[in-house]
């Protein structure tokens, strides 16, 4: 039967896209291509080029000459792909539309490119005789919806997506560029004409929160005025702080906060800079008014953190069982996430856990840095052992309140994604995964940027300026790679606690801007956790000026780098110094 040409491009049941010398077929996408846009657009051009021997015109400026046919893929600047995404509805949506002799396809996210171009390549055709490639008409129009929360939350107005990442816990993020306060405003507005409840708003220094909730949905957003940025994270309402099965009554008590650090000995042999590094790691329990506990990481399996943790909770409510309203986990390194783990395997009965709080990367990011198995076990910890406890993904802005405390998130590895760069790129490390917290308790502000590095502290910085001041500040990264001195400026505590062996302690305050934190701001006590644990009364401030001495006579370092640089210089002199005494 012959077909007959429509106006439109398509016969009765195919669109027809021609290819002549003077107007070859084009595929057209964004100057500033994703990897999404980029992969789809080389699968469809190799796709054409297998079916139909034609090799089409790549286009990525926006121009196309007048009525040449092409198959758009993703924000090209093209009017036919302005008319396509002005009907898209919702983040989740994937549109296929036909005007005249061009096919556009688009999505917010970009992530279903790939599969979209698959489908148009299914119903492709090649048509010698007529010199075009024919694909099925019935596309023409078509939507289709990715499953999860992304296709419940609706789409920006005025924003360019910047990047979209998937992340861990069903949770996805799209940074969008050029927001404003306005912007911000006007998507607030949107979520709530798609039927979202807001849950939670804050304004701090200009960054401005929202949390909305509808059917199981949370879209929890945020602008930074700093780099005029709407960051969008889509989520199961599950992953809310609060949601857990276990919660009860709470104790009618009122007992006097603690801090706790947590030092321990996990190594008689380890070595860092050519010094005992056997010691140390992070961990910090609070005791709540009401006698439960929030935890903060914790050390490692080896040694006995674990052991100190639960000794410490036991003493502070009195020999029962202790309740830990929340456990806090800053990244997955297995000297944050080891306690944990050993109670979840040797002591699940000892200890009630209420809910377990963190923000872990996408699987993918970590098994390229080697954590996905850490990654594994805690939430196998969460789902097995404590079955009961509720598991909430932190998101930068949050607020959660305690009986006689709030913890502030301050920076989660959600700030770091943009355009071209996550944890995975630009040289960054896993250690700029952790989050930062500020916990309020008994009239102290205590800081706990974990193992944040000198890009986290920057963010921070930029977002928060002297809003970071606090009494109590965990040195980032057990006082050696991480920190600035503009960030600690900012924090300008009392208290620096340090998280090392006492070897290595000196060679620490050696770095710069340790230095300068310790002995060039307003530092009135240095505490180093090594081997030893000690509980703070809350609230807390020292009463004499107690610091270790100033090295002030030995060089200063700008990175821990370049210790490491020395240290690696004294091996080798060590071993040719053996060598020639072998001779």
């Amino acid at each position: 039967m012959e077909e007959k040409q429509m106006s439109n491009g398509s016969s009765g049941r195919n669109i027809t896209l021609p290819h002549t010398a003077d107007s070859p077929l084009a595929v057209a996408f964004p100057p500033d291509i994703t990897a999404f846009e980029f992969a789809a657009a080389e699968d469809l051009c190799g796709s054409i080029e297998d079916i139909s021997g034609i090799r089409p015109l790549r286009v990525c400026d926006g121009k196309l000459p007048d009525g040449a046919a092409g198959i758009l893929i993703g924000r090209t600047g093209l009017p036919e792909s302005d008319a396509a995404y002005a009907e898209l509805d919702s983040c989740g949506d994937v549109l296929w539309r036909l005007e005249g002799r061009r096919l556009a396809v688009a999505s917010v996210t970009g992530y279903p490119f790939v599969s979209a171009v698959s489908r148009i390549v299914r119903s492709m055709s090649y048509d010698g005789g007529a010199g075009a490639v024919m694909i099925d008409a019935g596309i023409d129009g078509s939507r289709d919806r990715l499953p999860g929360c992304l296709g419940s939350v609706p789409s920006p107005v005025g924003l360019k997506l910047s990047a979209y990442r998937q992340s861990h816990d069903g949770c996805d993020q799209l940074v969008f560029t050029g927001a404003t306060r306005e912007l911000f405003a006007a998507y607030r507005a949107k979520l709530e004409e798609y039927g979202f409840g807001v849950r939670y708003t804050a304004d701090i220094r200009g960054n401005l929160f929202a949390r909305y909730t509808k059917a199981g949905v949370s879209a929890y957003v945020y602008y930074t005025p700093y780099n005029s940025t709407l960051r969008l994270l889509a989520e199961p309402a599950r992953n809310m702080h609060g949601i857990s099965r276990s919660r009860g009554t709470e104790a009618a008590v009122n007992v006097r906060p603690l801090m706790t650090v947590i030092g321990a000995r996990f190594s008689e042999t380890s070595r860092y800079l050519n010094r005992d590094s056997g010691a140390g790691n992070m961990g910090y329990v609070f005791r709540l008014t009401d006698g439960r506990f929030i935890v903060v990481d914790g050390g490692m399996e080896l040694g006995d953190y674990a052991e100190k943790i639960l000794a410490a909770m036991k003493e502070q409510c009195g020999g029962g069982k202790p309740v830990v309203a929340c456990w806090f986990l800053s990244h997955t390194h297995i000297d944050h996430t080891g306690a944990f783990l050993k109670i979840a395997a040797k002591y699940p009965d000892e200890v009630e856990i209420e809910e377990v709080a963190c923000n872990f990367p996408s699987l993918s990011d970590a098994e390229a840095s080697r954590e996905a198995w850490n990654t594994r076990r805690v939430k196998e910890a969460v789902y097995h052992v404590f079955p009961n406890a509720g598991y909430s993904k932190l998101h930068t802005g949050e607020l959660l309140r305690f009986p006689g405390a709030e913890v502030e998130v301050l920076y989660t590895q959600d700030d770091l994604v943009s355009q071209y760069f996550s944890i995975l790129n630009d040289g960054y490390t896993w250690n700029t995964s952790s989050v930062c917290i500020r916990v309020h308790i008994g009239g102290s502000t205590v800081l706990l940027p974990a193992d944040c590095d000198e890009v986290a502290c920057g963010i921070m910085l930029s977002m928060y300026g002297d809003y970071l001041k606090s009494d109590i500040l965990q040195v980032c990264h057990h006082g050696g790679w991480g920190g600035t001195t503009p960030f600690y400026t900012a924090v300008d505590p009392e208290v620096a606690i340090f998280s090392t062996s006492d070897a290595l302690l000196p060679m620490y305050l050696q770095i710069r801007y340790n230095h300068d934190l310790v002995y060039g701001m307003h530092v009135r006590e240095v505490h180093n956790n090594a081997d030893r644990c000690r509980t703070f009364e809350l609230p807390y401030h020292p009463s004499e000026t107690r610091l270790p001495p100033d090295p002030a006579g030995e060089i200063l370092y700008t990175k821990a780098k370049q210790l490491e640089a020395l240290a690696a210089i004294e091996n080798i002199r060590a071993e040719k110094k053996k060598a020639e005494a072998e001779k």
